[in-house]
């Protein structure tokens, strides 16, 4: 499955006119390993959750992750889309496995198949991951900083801070987990609204108590998805930062 790097893009193109359907297993390379899991209504599809892990997280701990990041308001309207990190950079040299796995999230995954194929316009789409997955969410949601997607979730994970970034994203970032100053700098550098609430848990791992998870991502959700009970605002607040909608 090996390819030469094909992100150098800034921004990707979206057509507000291709009606957004729900995604299916044929929308995407059959190469890459993923599990979709569509709303649990009939509803046409308004958001996809993509949640990026690594091996050690089971069936289990996915399913927790689910239930506790967004209202049931929410999960009833979106499709998670389930990417391991390990098993499609299998075949990859360690230091190509990061930007082999970004290249796919990008081009195949949210460029081909949820934008080209299933209608989605960028805002719809949010990216989650805990530890290495929130690290690989960051990076890729900086590598197209003119692309302002629904935002990027991360749980112990932070934007690196060796790279030199000519432009900020307007992505709007959660941090949540064990965030250090210097985590919260890092990922400052690459995007303009970055809010943040630290907890002390170990690298990966979720806060157990609901108002250092739940709340602060349910509030991350309405804003940045624009929940119904948001929709007539005329200004949104995230974190320290008012914007327009």
């Amino acid at each position: 499955m090996s390819r030469k790097k094909r992100f150098k893009r800034q921004h990707v193109p979206f057509n507000e006119r291709r009606q957004r359907k729900t995604p299916e297993p044929d929308d995407f390379d059959e190469k890459i390993i993923m599990q979709i899991q569509p709303p649990i209504t009939k509803e046409r599809t308004a958001y996809a959750l993509l949640l990026l892990y690594q091996n050690n997280f089971s069936a289990n701990i996915l399913d927790s992750i689910k239930s506790r990041i967004c209202s049931p308001e929410t999960a009833a309207k979106t499709t998670f889309i389930l990417i391991p990190i390990d098993d499609n950079t299998a075949e990859e040299d360690e230091d190509d496995k990061v930007p082999f796995f970004i290249d796919i999230l990008l081009e195949d995954v949210i460029h081909v198949g949820l934008i080209n194929k299933c209608g989605f316009n960028p805002c719809q789409i949010i990216l989650f991951g805990p530890g290495d997955g929130g690290k690989i969410a960051l990076e890729a949601a900086a590598t197209w900083p003119k692309t302002e997607f629904g935002g990027v979730i991360s749980v112990g994970g932070s934007l690196s801070g060796s790279t030199q970034r000519i432009r900020k994203s307007k992505t709007g970032v959660l941090l949540l987990g064990n965030v250090s100053p210097m985590d919260r700098k890092n990922t400052e550098s690459g995007f303009l609204h970055v809010d943040f609430k630290s907890s002390a848990v170990n690298y990966g791992e979720l806060p157990q108590d609901d108002n250092e998870l739940l709340h602060p991502i349910e509030k991350f959700f309405a804003h940045r998805l624009r929940q119904e009970e948001w929709e007539k605002s005329a200004v949104l607040t995230f974190g320290t930062f008012k914007f327009d909608i």
